[in-house]
């Protein structure tokens, strides 16, 4: 059914795309709230993964599942908006700080997620994939098994090996 539904899209059918975003919306919306945890940016990277979308799906191959391509344009997506936004935070609540305890707390919680997301965005792409995959999708590893193609024991060993070059790069601030 998928298939055929890409095929139309393709095509430049519009209610096929229509149709298409009404089987996948759930899917874009649940991975972009679970990575930014704010609604108003989940909206935001939900219009811009449309219209990547509706741009790009003539360059869906089928050498992954759809679910696996869309999963990794919202991902990507999510990164890119998240490292951009915090970044612009990042400067108003500097300019903002009048040395308020909670205000204080809150920046560098603040400080410490952008830094955490500009780390895993440098990371390698299976990297980052196994790493979003088990923290902001809250998949299992048998669930990241079956969606990558990896054994079991191969996302074990990405997962340590990632966890291990993010811890790296935030101590060494690179």
């Amino acid at each position: 059914m998928t298939e055929e539904i890409i095929r139309r899209c393709k095509d430049g059918d519009r209610d096929a795309f229509r149709e298409l975003l009404r089987i996948y919306s759930p899917v874009i919306q649940r991975i972009a709230g679970r990575m930014t945890r704010n609604p108003d940016w989940r909206k935001d990277i939900f219009q811009i993964v449309v219209e990547t979308l509706l741009k790009k799906i003539n360059h869906f191959k089928g050498e992954s599942t759809f679910n696996t391509w869309l999963y990794r344009i919202t991902v990507n997506t999510s990164l890119r908006y998240i490292t951009r936004e915090k970044r612009h935070q990042h400067e108003e609540v500097t300019e903002s700080i009048a040395g308020f305890g909670d205000t204080e707390r809150g920046f560098m919680r603040k400080i410490l997620l952008s830094d955490v997301m500009e780390k895993l965005a440098r990371l390698p792409e299976g990297y980052r994939t196994v790493l979003s995959l088990f923290y902001f999708a809250e998949m299992s590893i048998d669930e990241i098994s079956l969606k990558t193609g990896k054994s079991k024991s191969a996302v074990k060993t990405m997962l340590f090996k990632a966890r291990q070059r993010l811890i790296y790069k935030l101590q060494r601030g690179s």
